[in-house]
């Protein structure tokens, strides 16, 4: 398996937006302070960000929108999410095509 890096390429050949950069930004600023790949409590970002929940799963949500970087959320009181990096499965290989293709034929 291979990750997918969040690359600067990627990123401008897509729509560029404001949300977007501040999704970069506050991705580098989680890993500047060994956040991210991790687990953040939804308090701790909005001390953090000064901004509120609501505002901490917006931007969340943008970062979760970045290539190569996935955000789990966990509900329940003193809601957590996990920011990490996109998990790419390896194509699968001729033979696994081929059981794949002989499994559906029957």
């Amino acid at each position: 398996m291979t990750t997918t890096a969040l690359s600067v390429s990627d990123l401008r050949s897509q729509e560029q937006s404001f949300t977007r950069d501040r999704a970069i930004l506050d991705l580098f600023q989680l890993q500047e302070l060994d956040r991210a790949p991790g687990q953040v409590t939804t308090d701790e970002l909005r001390r953090l960000w000064h901004c509120s929940q609501s505002q901490v799963s917006r931007r969340l949500a943008a970062i979760d929108r970045l290539p190569g970087w996935r955000v789990q959320w966990q509900s329940g009181r003193g809601a957590a999410a996990w920011i990490g990096r996109e998990i790419q499965a390896a194509p699968p290989t001729p033979r696994q095509r081929w059981e794949a293709l002989q499994r559906r034929l029957g």
